[in-house]
């Protein structure tokens, strides 16, 4: 277990943020716990910290879990001499795509700019977007519309992983994730819409259909990552 290093890939609104927030309170932070996404970097500058990949090889050495959205196909190069278990978690295209809304209309309105309808918002994002976000972000492949082709191959690259779960079971599956990471296996859900800031947007039964059927290839995805986790 001391030579593995838990590789978290964060999708967007996959409960990155729970697993974080875990983290951060069971691990030492930027040193045992590397947070690479908007959060941990801009908390590391405020320290005066360089970038992760910029450290002395010996204090990257030091780190346990990498978790955000940032994590690629090449991050775990950068912690020499241990065995990267990979981990990420898929969530319903449906309700992915409305808490991805409520969350970006959160912030809209912490800013005071209008928030845009629904359909507005979503039509610059259409669907597809876990399948697409894999392929571009953490496979470091071109942007290209979502296929059949690139659906296999982002596929191929999950079967590769140690766990993949789904976000909807995330507080299940937990402890058999956080046992062997060797943390509390305890978790407290964050960032929750009508929890932890208004909900700007329900999914509605025919919202849900129309957002599944609109984005054919992640639900495949997700319906992929509920048989995974039942492997476990």
């Amino acid at each position: 277990m001391a030579d593995d290093l838990f590789v978290f890939v964060h999708i967007p609104k996959t409960g990155g943020q729970t697993l974080r927030n875990h983290f951060i309170k069971h691990l030492t932070f930027h040193e045992e716990f590397i947070h690479l996404g908007p959060y941990g970097i801009a908390d590391a500058e405020r320290r005066g910290l360089p970038p992760f990949e910029q450290r002395p090889v010996e204090m990257r050495r030091r780190a346990r879990v990498l978790l955000g959205h940032y994590v690629t196909h090449e991050t775990h190069t950068l912690v020499e001499d241990k065995t990267p278990v990979h981990i990420t978690f898929l969530r319903e295209p449906a309700e992915m795509l409305v808490s991805y809304y409520n969350f970006e209309m959160e912030k809209t309105a912490a800013h005071d700019q209008p928030r845009p309808p629904f359909d507005e918002w979503y039509g610059k994002r259409r669907g597809d977007v876990m399948t697409s976000w894999l392929h571009t972000e953490f496979m470091g492949r071109p942007w290209a519309p979502v296929n059949e082709t690139l659906w296999r191959e982002v596929v191929e690259t999950l079967d590769q992983f140690w766990f993949v779960g789904a976000t909807e079971f995330l507080t299940e599956d937990a402890p058999y994730l956080l046992e062997r990471i060797g943390v509390p296996t305890d978790v407290e859900p964050a960032n929750v819409a009508g929890v932890h800031y208004p909900r700007t947007l329900s999914l509605s039964p025919e919202l849900r259909e129309r957002l599944n059927a609109e984005s054919s290839f992640d639900w495949r995805l997700y319906q992929y990552a509920l048989t995974r986790r039942r492997q476990r």
